[in-house]
């Protein structure tokens, strides 16, 4: 059984207690530890009903006992790790687990001290050169994949190149599964952050894997935790436009962070009422939007009103009492942006791309190929990637997506599609598609026997129970002598054991340095794609 997690090593008067036997009654448990000395608290969470069989079951009944003295719980605790000791089988004592537990006001200074760590780091993402003007949204798996992408950013060439936004810090939010990014740079003009929000909006391999949304903010504001969600809007609301210039009719999109449609209703109806007021011209505030056009919508918005909280401190309302003097406020970053008519989108993981109707497999595979290709031809400009008219083998290639890319968008005149699987229907009508019903040896076997040597490119994403056979068809087919001189080779590695990135940054180094120990290769890079999944690394490069 789990134990909750505010128990402590060190003797307090106050202990927790689990393990009782079905059916137990708190007046026994009560009665039980009265024996021990006098009971002042007593709080017992009673058993959750169990679920269906198919899923966990809940956490089963556990209590917190407060004594008189401190001696009084050391001594249960004590007596209970004795019996254990002596193995005595037949305690008539209700509990088979005890310890020390925190006092209620330690846990709120515990939770408190946390707050206070968390806001110093909130505050020094403030105070370096950088100050952020975009938040990604983005999963939390994907975390160190897109941190890498934004240092890569400055190897893009191209009439923003001067102002690359920067990777500024990154950091957690309450679910486990969504951690935001903080970019910004030096030129805090409009069309240098319009032009990198509609870089990371419209890249279809970002939205589609990496990237959830996108907040553009320029202003921070702190809220009383004590502010009900009414009155959090109404600020939220105010500080961006109180300093919003009057310019040409806005329609105004809202998106918001935590995605609570609560909170979104509130900053609807928060604005809704300020729009009235401008109308009416009946709020000084506001005085210098007297006379400007605002609406709100969906689609065909002209502005995307961003509300993103940052910090919010880790303490129950109820102990709030206890540190009114030094009561951390809430921060949000806010932010409203122009977004061209031409550039509008659906900022969120549900807009994910057009697939044209193809097989969904087929685009997921166009996706991972794309997004290899990208990265290579950016980190080594100097090699030569171009195949058109050229020979290609796709290893393992059903249902054909990457035979399909290579053809269509690489331009290879025939492409030996190799797999005991079909191939989807659309791949095989494509006019230089072989198709080879077959294992990979096979197929190798096969074609050193037709005289086959002009092999340009070989590609393979087979999902193998030992990731060395990827390694191991390569330098096969470049033993039987089925490729060209310095053919192109892309790789993917799907490894099965290991949970950590680390771990898989291992396994495929080792590859790597087992496939350069074996065959004369060069300008080899190792990726971890957006399109690769936890277990996945895909490795390029060039066999002489």
């Amino acid at each position: 059984m789990s134990v909750p997690s505010p128990t402590c090593e060190t003797f307090t008067n106050r202990i927790f207690l689990s393990g009782f036997p079905p059916c137990m009654k708190e007046e026994q448990l009560q009665q039980e530890l009265e024996k021990f000395g006098p009971v002042t608290s007593f709080d017992m969470i009673a058993c959750d009903q169990r679920q269906k069989k198919n899923k966990k079951r809940k956490r089963q009944p556990f209590a917190f006992v407060t004594f008189a003295s401190d001696k009084d719980a050391q001594s249960v605790v004590t007596y209970l790790e004795k019996q254990k000791e002596q193995n005595i089988e037949n305690s008539t004592l209700l509990f088979n687990i005890a310890k020390f537990a925190q006092k209620p006001v330690e846990r709120v200074n515990k939770r408190f001290r946390q707050s206070i760590e968390e806001k110093e780091k909130i505050d020094a993402i403030f105070r370096g050169k950088y100050k952020p003007n975009m938040i990604l949204q983005v999963h939390s798996s994907h975390l160190h994949r897109m941190i890498q992408y934004i240092h890569d950013l400055e190897k893009v060439k191209d009439s923003h190149a001067w102002d690359i936004p920067k990777f500024i810090a990154s950091s957690e939010t309450k679910s486990k599964n969504i951690s935001f990014i903080y970019v910004g740079n030096e030129n805090e003009a409009d069309v240098a952050t319009n032009y990198w929000y509609n870089h990371f909006v419209n890249n279809k391999i970002l939205i589609r894997f990496g990237v959830r949304k996108v907040y553009v903010v320029d202003k921070i504001v702190e809220i009383d935790p004590s502010d009900d969600d009414a009155k959090r809007a109404e600020k939220l609301v105010d500080a961006m436009l109180c300093t919003l210039k009057k310019q040409e009719d806005i329609t105004l999109k809202i998106q918001s962070f935590p995605m609570k449609k609560e909170i979104q209703h509130q900053i609807v109806a928060s604005l809704d009422k300020v729009i009235d007021e401008i109308e009416e011209k009946s709020s000084e505030r506001y005085s210098h939007l007297y006379g400007q056009k605002i609406d709100m919508a969906t689609s065909g918005f002209t502005h995307l009103f961003s509300s993103v909280q940052i910090f919010n401190p880790r303490m129950h309302e109820q102990n709030m009492k206890d540190f009114d003097e030094c009561t951390l406020p809430e921060i949000f970053l806010v932010g409203i942006q122009n977004i061209p008519q031409c550039e509008q989108k659906e900022v969120s993981v549900e807009n994910q791309v057009d697939d044209d109707d193809d097989d969904d497999e087929i685009c997921r595979a166009y996706f991972k190929l794309q997004e290899a290709m990208d990265n290579y031809r950016r980190d080594e400009p100097s090699v030569n990637t171009s195949f058109k008219e050229q020979v290609g083998f796709d290893c393992g290639s059903s249902p054909g997506g990457w035979t399909k890319w290579l053809i269509a968008d690489e331009g290879c005149k025939t492409v030996y599609s190799c797999d005991p699987g079909l191939l989807d229907e659309s791949v095989l009508k494509l006019e230089g598609t072989r198709y080879m019903q077959m294992k990979g040896f096979d197929a190798i076997d096969t074609l050193k026997q037709e005289g086959c040597n002009d092999i340009s490119i070989w590609v393979s994403d087979m999902c193998l129970q030992n990731p060395a056979l990827q390694v191991n068809h390569l330098l096969q087919a470049k033993k039987e002598g089925i490729l060209a001189k310095n053919s192109f080779f892309i790789l993917t590695l799907k490894f099965n054991t290991g949970h950590s990135k680390e771990t898989f940054d291992f396994f495929a180094e080792e590859e790597a340095k087992r496939l350069m120990e074996n065959a004369e290769v060069e300008n080899v890079r190792t990726y971890h794609l957006f399109s690769n999944r936890k277990g996945e690394r895909t490795i390029m490069g060039i066999i002489k």
